[in-house]
């Protein structure tokens, strides 16, 4: 019988979500998961000590950026936020509109930045968890599409001059600069979405993973909504998700394929390099293009051995994921296992290493 969604629901109390963006390492705490299904606590700083000598890292290599920009419906005058997502083309894009006035209109036009955009809906794709993001249980939202005036350059100029990030409701990101928000091994931004995993290795702990003679490869994916709302009765099987892109270069795939030539583990630091490379068929090769792959216990690893990733909301896709690495069983005991520890849950919680 395929698991169902409400397979992987815990309960944690609302105090265990993190929302001190700036926790230091030493007080950050790291889950282990071992190939045997033991778990293991201990400082996150530890984690070196995981990692082996051939062990290839695979990295996100995309940092995020500002996606969202405030507006109102023409004529009516009721407030909207728009986070940008996918371009469709040159004036079309996938996108998440709020609004706290209820649930936003799925036809008519709207304005952003004043009248400096101006644009029109074109309707409905997916609901979404509006109460969760920016303010806690302020916003309504749904996943679309609108069309608009300006081109994708020009917009992203607008948005880099004037645009908000997303966030979850408890931890405003706007508050802090790109360098504080993006990984060291950032090289190109247009995420929508934080990449919380790589952001907890500082230069001289890379420096020292390449001193150990662990490789490190780098793979793009532009993080955004790829999920929709989870119902505990939905089954695994009949789950889909949103698109993101990803580029897996030639470097990337040379580099990997000397991994597995020689059996060394591919571990990835975040699902996205999970996503990235498990997106690809067999042999692997490299890629540019989109994904909508959705990976779950009923996912046969092609090459990752193991995930470094965030303690996560409950039924959360990333949780599901994990368990692709352990098993059901063993997720959610680990799980149980956090929650008693009194770990702390979200992207600015503790940290968890599965392996395969």
């Amino acid at each position: 019988m395929s698991l169902t969604f409400g397979d992987f629901a815990y309960d944690a109390p609302n105090e265990s979500f993190a929302n001190d963006f700036g926790r230091p390492l030493s007080e950050i705490k790291l889950l282990v998961v071992d190939q045997n299904g033991e778990i293991h606590i201990g400082p996150f700083m530890e984690i070196i000590d995981f990692f082996q000598k051939g062990d290839h890292l695979v990295w996100n290599d995309v940092g995020i950026s500002e996606s969202r920009l405030s507006g109102i419906t023409e004529p009516d005058g009721v407030g909207i936020d728009i986070s940008f997502q996918i371009p469709q083309d040159d004036f079309v894009w996938e996108v998440v509109i709020f609004s706290d006035t209820g649930m936003p209109p799925e036809s008519g036009e709207f304005s952003l930045l004043s009248g400096t955009i101006k644009g029109e809906f074109l309707g409905k794709d997916e609901e979404f968890d509006g109460g969760y993001w920016i303010k806690r249980n302020t916003y309504q939202a749904y996943r679309g599409k609108v069309k608009i005036d300006h081109d994708e350059p020009a917009l992203r100029a607008l948005l880099e001059q004037s645009g908000k990030y997303m966030h979850p409701w408890y931890n405003d990101l706007n508050s802090y600069s790109p360098e504080q928000l993006n990984p060291v091994i950032t090289e190109k931004t247009g995420a929508a979405l934080l990449s919380e995993p790589s952001r907890r290795f500082s230069q001289p702990m890379i420096d020292e993973l390449t001193n150990k003679g662990v490789e490190h490869v780098k793979v793009s994916l532009y993080m955004n909504f790829s999920w929709n709302v989870p119902q505990a009765d939905v089954r695994l099987s009949d789950y889909h998700m949103n698109e993101e892109r990803i580029v897996v270069g030639e470097s990337a795939v040379e580099s990997l394929q000397r991994a597995m030539d020689k059996k060394n583990q591919i571990i990835s630091i975040g699902t996205s390099g999970v996503r990235a490379l498990e997106s690809i068929d067999k042999p692997l090769h490299p890629f540019d293009g989109k994904t909508d792959i959705f990976i779950s216990p009923e996912h046969e690893m092609k090459y990752c051995d193991a995930l470094l990733t965030n303690l996560h909301n409950t039924m959360d896709t990333h949780l599901i994921m994990a368990a692709a690495f352990c098993r059901q069983e063993r997720i959610m005991a680990a799980y149980d296992r956090a929650v008693k520890e009194k770990m702390r849950f979200g992207i600015f919680g503790d940290s968890m290493l599965v392996f395969k």
